[in-house]
């Protein structure tokens, strides 16, 4: 039976009371919008009241996909498997074999070949210090991404990967 090794970071709080104001604050300036340029051009007026609701969706998009999401770290057999979960929604982004992983290192800011968009950062804090940058291939393309593993399960995936670099 192959050993479950597994990491769940903890979501940061979120203040309802924070969605429902930008909510609040979204609805009244667009309101307002609405109320001083109708007189001067209403379809200005209605282009700039879509910008404003379209700007607090950007913003609540953020809030539930950034600040809500929960990482969660599983290697299992030979593969590293990356989810994101919100509520209790599981969403799979990555299932890493360690033989495919070219480099597993501490982050390094300053070095421009660990930057990556946001969107391939799998952390919930921002010490940089607690980052790992991961280079891997997957259908024949590099990719490169970010993660927040604690000391145990930095050991774990290091031991899988001189395990599988062995065999």
């Amino acid at each position: 039976m192959t050993k479950i090794t597994r990491q769940s970071l903890p979501t940061k709080g979120v203040s309802y009371i924070k969605v429902v104001s930008v909510l609040i604050i979204t609805v009244f300036l667009m309101n307002l919008t609405l109320q001083a340029l109708v007189n001067i051009n209403p379809m200005i007026s209605s282009i700039a009241a879509l910008l404003i609701v379209g700007l607090g969706a950007i913003y609540i998009y953020n809030i539930v996909f950034y600040s809500m999401a929960n990482y969660v770290y599983k290697i299992i057999s030979n593969e590293l498997i990356i989810e994101r979960v919100i509520s209790h929604s599981n969403h799979t982004f990555y299932n890493i074999s360690f033989h495919n992983i070219l480099v597993f290192e501490p982050y390094d800011s300053n070095n421009k070949d660990m930057r990556v968009s946001r969107k391939h950062r799998y952390v919930q804090g921002n010490d940089f210090k607690q980052w790992y940058f991961i280079e891997f291939t997957r259908d024949g393309n590099h990719t490169k991404l970010i993660i927040e593993p604690d000391l145990g399960f930095v050991s774990s995936i290091q031991e899988r990967i001189k395990k599988d670099a062995n065999s």
